[in-house]
């Protein structure tokens, strides 16, 4: 598998690869700077993405590995996408039965491009695009930003592209849009979302250092106090305004599980709307 690039595009740029050829490699380059690359042709392609999962919880706080590289995008640009991270060399690839069966819709709702040529799919790493049929944020829940580079990584000099990351009280609330729209018999799904909300909370709203081991000698009053803070930003992000009409559940159920009064495994099925906003 070849990575095609155009000479308008990469000609001036240098790694420690060497001069950037017209022809690369799948194998020569590391997943991280295909992402970069992908990133560029993607933009300039008009695909408007929407960082998810693990790259956007990056930047809030939690220690996460990146496996694959998870975006959102209208569903009307699917095809765009995927023809360009085709055209790339980055083929699109069916999800492993496996991992439909241990991770649900987080696989099999996404298109995925692979980034690596490995046999075993536990080591398969892919871009993730989303349809925003399956999740969506209004116009006003989101904030452009600049997509993360991985140049420290792998040297190739990439330039970060404009992307869109939702508001953190828009992320909780899509979270708990998906939890409680999977039914509790469909495990995968479910299960994966309520550890994403557990580790969002433990790392962003209690600001839990991610490097501290914590033990039974650390101050409990701290640890309550952390609380305390967090319940408050739900409690402000509530008089804010920022759930969307008619989901003020979304404050009281976030609030009562922040506060530890509530578990995230109780959250109910409730009917909502499942048309896209975006």
């Amino acid at each position: 598998m070849n990575i095609l690039q155009e000479p308008s595009i990469f000609d001036e740029k240098r790694s420690y690869y060497g001069e950037v050829p017209v022809e690369w490699d799948l194998s020569v380059l590391p997943p991280e700077a295909l992402v970069d690359i992908a990133m560029e042709r993607l933009s300039a392609a008009g695909v408007q993405l929407i960082e998810w999962r693990a790259l956007l919880y990056r930047r809030l706080n939690v220690p996460i590995i990146t496996k694959n590289f998870s975006y959102i995008i209208p569903d009307s640009s699917i095809s765009l996408a995927s023809s360009t991270l085709s055209e790339m060399g980055l083929p699109e690839s069916a999800p492993p039965p496996f991992l439909v069966r241990t991770e649900g819709d987080l696989y099999s709702k996404a298109t995925l491009h692979r980034l690596t040529d490995s046999v075993n799919f536990a080591s398969v790493r892919y871009i993730a695009l989303y349809p925003s049929s399956y999740i969506s944020y209004l116009p006003s829940e989101l904030e452009e930003t600049l997509s993360m580079t991985h140049v420290g990584c792998t040297g190739y000099p990439a330039l970060p592209v404009r992307i869109l990351i939702p508001r953190p009280a828009a992320l909780y609330a899509s979270l708990l849009r998906l939890i409680v729209k999977s039914p509790k018999g469909r495990r995968p799904t479910r299960t994966i979302l309520e550890s994403d909300l557990s580790l969002l909370i433990r790392y962003h709203l209690y600001q839990m250092d991610p490097y501290h081991k914590y033990d039974d000698d650390d101050d409990s009053e701290d640890e309550d106090q952390d609380i305390i803070e967090a319940v408050a930003l739900v409690q402000q992000w509530t008089l804010e305004k920022e759930w969307r009409e008619g989901e003020e559940w979304i404050g009281h159920e976030l609030s009562a599980i922040v506060s530890g009064t509530k578990g995230v495994e109780s959250l109910l099925l409730r009917p909502m709307d499942n048309s896209a906003c975006y």
